[in-house]
């Protein structure tokens, strides 16, 4: 019985020591009055840019609650959780639109493949009265619907064009004829038009 407890004493003696070793090499970090406020800061930032709107669903249809309170009432077909920009893809009887907290559409994002379009370079694109422009990740419009087509903005640039068709293709489309053109992110021609 002794002999068995003095054979497991070198184990013990050792585990006891490797702990003492490694324990001793980590030195606690110094709370300074900067760290705590460098981890204060980025708390409130990541909290800043959390949506505070959360989607809902009540009678088959969808709204956004904070806290448990509803802000915007359950009217659409689908809602998107709202971005840190402020802005939230729904659908509703009309169509896709972006709205912002309030409720409020800001526009109606162009559709590609049965959703709205994604951002592209830091832009997607948006129709007005049968026009295309492009709006920002915050709902701002940067570059006016006044297109008759718009491509996906790539590398800074994206090509227009007007007087085009669309000339069906099955299920898509393609764009034909007209007068095309690239763009800048502030709407200006990069280059001239292509006959």
């Amino acid at each position: 019985m002794f002999k068995g407890a003095l054979m497991k004493f070198p184990l013990i003696l050792g585990m006891t020591w490797l702990v003492l070793v490694l324990g001793g090499c980590r030195q606690p970090m110094e709370e300074t009055p900067q760290l705590h406020q460098a981890q204060q800061d980025e708390t409130s930032q990541a909290l800043e840019t959390m949506p505070a709107l959360v989607p809902f669903q009540e009678n088959e249809r969808w709204g956004y609650a904070e806290n448990g309170q509803t802000l915007i009432p359950a009217r659409y077909d689908m809602a998107d959780p709202f971005s840190p920009d402020g802005i939230a893809r729904v659908l509703d009887d009309q169509g896709w639109a972006i709205i912002n907290q309030k409720g409020e559409i800001l526009l109606r994002p162009f559709i590609y493949d049965n959703g709205p379009d994604e951002f592209q370079d830091g832009l997607a694109r948006f129709v007005a009265n049968n026009k295309m422009g492009y709006f920002s990740p915050s709902g701002e419009i940067v570059i006016q619907a006044q297109f008759q087509f718009a491509w996906p903005f790539e590398n800074g640039k994206a090509r227009v064009c007007m007087d085009c068709e669309k000339v069906s293709d099955g299920e898509h489309y393609q764009i034909t004829g007209g007068t095309q053109w690239f763009i800048d992110r502030n709407g200006e021609k990069l280059s001239e038009p292509d006959k």
